[in-house]
């Protein structure tokens, strides 16, 4: 019986040893393995990422993959990278690459334009001819809001 018990301990303590044979290896002496203690080394930030986040967003169309202003972005990437790999080091220069390309095919950044119809609801009366976005008090009168903080006029005086 021992010397079965024997033998199990043996082969338990040969199987414990296989196992962590590397960092055994490495606390009698031989630093090949690798430490775990060791924090992992940090990735350093691409630098352009903010710059082609803007760029994407100033011009939608540069996302969108085999678009006219797509293809041009990369042209003009391909020949900055041939012709002048130095000027891809500014982190400006998605950028200033997208403005090149809006240039050359004549596209603008996407603008703000302001409604050209008017409603024909009656909570969006106007005086016809009025610009949209003026400030002409509502003609909508409600009932049962004349003199409270909700009514447009001041109180009438009735003494």
């Amino acid at each position: 019986m021992n010397k079965w018990l024997f033998l199990l301990l043996l082969i338990g303590l040969g199987g414990a040893g296989w196992v962590n044979r590397d960092k055994i290896s490495a606390y009698i002496g031989h630093k090949d393995a690798p430490a775990e203690d060791a924090p992992a080394p940090m990735a350093t930030p691409h630098p352009a990422i903010d710059s082609i986040t803007r760029a994407k967003k100033m011009f939608p169309a540069l996302a969108i993959a085999n678009s006219p202003f797509n293809k041009r972005f990369l042209e003009l990437y391909n020949d900055k990278k041939a012709a002048d790999p130095n000027s891809l080091t500014d982190a400006d220069w998605p950028m200033k690459l997208a403005q090149q390309a809006a240039t050359e095919l004549n596209t603008a950044a996407p603008s703000y334009q302001p409604p050209t119809s008017i409603s024909s609801s009656p909570l969006n009366a106007r005086p016809m001819g009025s610009a949209p976005g003026s400030t002409v008090p509502p003609t909508v009168m409600l009932p049962g809001l004349q003199g409270s903080a909700l009514d447009q006029r001041p109180p009438s005086k009735h003494h």
